[in-house]
């Protein structure tokens, strides 16, 4: 098709328009006799001239011929088409590689902004805790120091300067308390108060356990007692770090179908702004699957806030994707209705059978409802009931047809 009409494109007619360019310009070119040679070349000239505008003019002729063909060929049209179409391909995949280069790149730095904030937050979190806790143990040393100055005053009083094992003096006692109160920490500093009793109960023999202790962090010697006192608690320490890392691993343990459906029903039967909710929500799910690992109320508020973004976020792409149809349906339709909470849904109506076999009829009547309520978790005690008798009539009227 292409080579049918490079033909024709090229095409030079080979008419000659000599004769009619001299009728149409009046010189008889067959019969010149008796004009001079100028006037000869001047005809010659001016019928040339008109032959070529009339050439120039067939030209035009065919060409205009073959053009229009060539726009009515549906050949050529499908052939142009899928030529404009693999060159619009072609622009938009050019066009696509940097925009999807550019999504991808500002994905990415989102992410890790949000990977650096969430780092930021949970150090500036881990801060926070450190310094309180740095201002709880200041807080509980400070006590303990004074516990352990009031209790050795009162051991020295109460032994009687000059008695065996007791200070010398009372000098003496206060300088060796307040080194001990100076150079011991919460690991040793409280047990050593313990060694002196109580205000109501002094243990004298404690009066030398603190000698010893002063002796030895004196010379820089080793002593049992303060020793053995490290020791337990570097094992509380240790068993502190094993269960925060216990819990840490709990906290990424994957959450079940079920355990979602019943923090879903917890969450609903322990609406925001109650007391100690999310610890009534733990102690609900727990209760509800019987779980051999609990989960703990820490947990359950984090996948709770993780499921509230979740859905936070398909609301917003969903409101924004909604097109003008769509709005103009709603509009039309009005306001969705309420939800009856009468109307049971079929998962309300398996946890109801369910709960009425897990608590049978044998258990106080009071007790039984409490159980089956809490069990459902959606409905109140008298909505339970009123649904027990319409699925009892439901099933009655079954077996008479039967």
């Amino acid at each position: 098709v292409n080579d049918f009409y490079s033909f024709w494109v090229r095409f030079e007619s080979w008419r000659d328009f000599t004769m009619k360019a001299s009728i149409e310009v009046g010189h008889n070119m067959e019969n010149m006799e008796g004009c001079s040679r100028n006037e000869k070349r001047h005809n010659m000239k001016e019928v040339e001239n008109k032959a070529k505008k009339l050439k120039a003019k067939e030209q035009q002729r065919l060409t205009l011929l073959v053009e229009t063909a060539m726009s009515l060929d549906p050949r050529l049209r499908r052939d142009k088409a899928a030529k404009a179409e693999e060159l619009a391909a072609k622009k938009a995949e050019k066009e696509r590689g940097p925009r999807e280069k550019a999504e991808r790149e500002a994905r990415e730095k989102a992410e890790r902004e949000g990977a650096e904030a969430e780092e930021a937050e949970e150090e500036k979190v881990r801060r926070a805790n450190m310094k309180a806790k740095k201002e709880t143990e200041k807080k509980a040393l400070r006590k303990m120091k004074n516990l352990f100055r009031k209790l050795s005053l009162a051991a020295y009083q109460k032994a009687g300067e000059g008695a065996a094992g007791n200070w010398e003096g009372l000098e003496s006692q206060n300088d060796e308390v307040e080194f001990l109160a100076e150079k011991l920490d919460l690991d040793t500093l409280p047990a050593l108060a313990e060694s002196l009793g109580t205000e109501d109960d002094l243990k004298l023999g404690g009066i030398e356990v603190v000698r010893a202790a002063y002796k030895a962090t004196k010379e820089g010697a080793d002593n049992a007692f303060l020793a053995a006192e490290k020791e337990k608690a570097r094992a509380r320490k240790d068993a502190e770090t094993r269960e925060a890392a216990e819990k840490a691993a709990r906290a990424q343990r994957p959450w079940s179908s079920a355990e979602l459906s019943a923090l879903k029903k917890a969450a609903a039967k322990y609406p925001a702004g109650g007391a100690n909710r999310f610890e009534l929500i733990a102690t609900f799910v727990n209760n509800h699957l019987a779980l051999p690992e609990p989960r703990s109320k820490d947990e359950c508020l984090k996948k709770f806030n993780e499921a509230m973004s979740k859905a936070e976020a398909a609301a917003k792409e969903a409101g924004a994707g909604a097109n003008k149809d769509e709005e103009k349906k709603v509009e039309e339709k009005g306001p969705a209705a309420p939800v009856d909470p009468n109307v049971w849904i079929q998962e309300e109506k398996d946890d109801l059978k369910a709960a009425m076999k897990k608590f049978p009829s044998s258990m106080e009547k009071r007790a039984r409802w409490t159980k089956i309520q809490q069990f459902v978790a959606t409905k109140d005690t008298n909505q339970c009931v009123q649904q027990f008798k319409v699925m009892k009539a439901e099933e009655k009227k079954k077996k008479e047809m039967k």
